[in-house]
């Protein structure tokens, strides 16, 4: 019987230095995904910064031309007001962009934290696990004649 015991916790330890194993390439695929959402969400916040800046340079050329078919001179006060409530709308836009930018950078960095943090438990309670049939196999094959 003791030759089974054995055998049997050997395989017990295989089969957790093997779930480790795995569980380490999972968490390091999800690390990975993670990465590629942000990286993909970086591309989106680009694209809508030169969407906003676009729309903003086309309102400008868009009033400008109002304001010469109008007869206004450019540096006209109430046009100059007109323009920099764009401008200011504008940078309002941009800084509401970057804001959300931090914000998914900050989500994604907690959520990795999260996969790491995860992994360490399981990983500690796998060791302990198999501490723990090591000392019972150790604590058989003691107390066998």
């Amino acid at each position: 019987m003791g030759t089974f015991a054995m055998v049997a916790g050997a395989i017990s330890a295989t089969s957790s230095v093997l779930k480790m194993s795995a569980q380490m390439q999972a968490a390091e695929q999800q690390q990975n995904a993670l990465e590629m959402q942000q990286k993909q969400r970086d591309l989106r916040y680009s694209q809508e910064r030169l969407n906003v800046y676009d729309q903003v340079g086309k309102t400008l050329k868009h009033q400008t031309a109002q304001a010469t078919v109008k007869g206004l001179a450019a540096s006209s006060p109430s046009f100059n007001a007109i323009q920099r409530q764009t401008m200011n709308i504008g940078s309002t836009k941009f800084q509401n962009l970057e804001t959300e930018k931090e914000m998914s950078e900050y989500n994604t960095r907690m959520e990795q934290e999260n996969v790491k943090s995860t992994l360490w438990a399981q990983m500690f309670g796998d060791v302990g696990g198999m501490a723990m049939s090591f000392a019972q196999l150790k604590g058989y094959t003691e107390n066998k004649p």
